[in-house]
């Protein structure tokens, strides 16, 4: 119930705003974890190239700022190699095993932007997002089960690029922070008195296309 008031809330500011220009973008995130695990740090540190998809709109666009609403899906998580044994206990090889967790994500962005020649636009942004989780991989069914793994993330988008104006059509290129308040899970380890936890880094690269109004 919670989560289905969030996104209504959200939805509703979002499509309810005065728009000036609608936005979709898409590209890929690149994330890992920070996962403590039986006393030693931490496990699935390599990253995984994952997905990410947008689509929102500019409004109160000014000439050096504007504020834009954006909806949509990113993946998280991280990889580590796993040691293969034979019966006598002589390694073998590794092979890597992935934790991933899909979010619908939701932020809201004041946007600086400086207009170099009237179609280049450097800009940089900031502003707060909710990820709300809806799918995971089996790596995380036990923290699920037993109430450990958060279903919602807060946290900060921070970013920045380049956009091409066209006439009507705007062509960007960006690259955006995920930075969160929330760890994506806290749990008690055996023989640890401090519970541990289990955090993202994630960025993204996006290309993006704008149709102005």
């Amino acid at each position: 119930m919670k989560r289905t008031v969030l996104l209504l809330a959200f939805s509703g500011m979002f499509f309810f705003a005065k728009a000036q220009t609608l936005n979709i973008q898409a590209g890929t995130t690149i994330s890992n974890l920070d996962w403590e695990l039986n006393h030693y740090q931490p496990e699935y540190r390599r990253n995984i190239i994952g997905y990410s998809f947008f689509v929102g709109m500019d409004y109160l666009d000014k000439k050096y700022i504007n504020l834009s609403s954006n909806i949509g899906f990113i993946r998280k998580g991280g990889m580590w190699d796993v040691e293969l044994f034979e019966i006598e206990k002589n390694f073998i090889t590794y092979y890597p095993e992935k934790a991933t967790l899909d979010y619908f994500s939701t932020n809201t962005l004041i946007e600086l932007k400086y207009p170099v020649t009237g179609r280049f636009i450097p800009f940089i942004s900031l502003g707060p997002r909710v990820d709300f989780l809806v799918s995971r991989n089996a790596r995380f069914e036990d923290f699920n089960e037993q109430g450990f793994l958060h279903e919602v993330a807060f946290g900060i988008l921070a970013g920045g690029g380049i956009k091409f104006v066209n006439g009507k059509s705007i062509i960007g290129f960006r690259f955006d922070y995920y930075a969160d308040i929330n760890d994506i899970a806290t749990y008690q380890v055996f023989n640890q008195a401090e519970p541990a936890e289990i955090k993202a880094r994630t960025f993204s690269l996006n290309v993006s296309y704008g149709y102005r109004f």
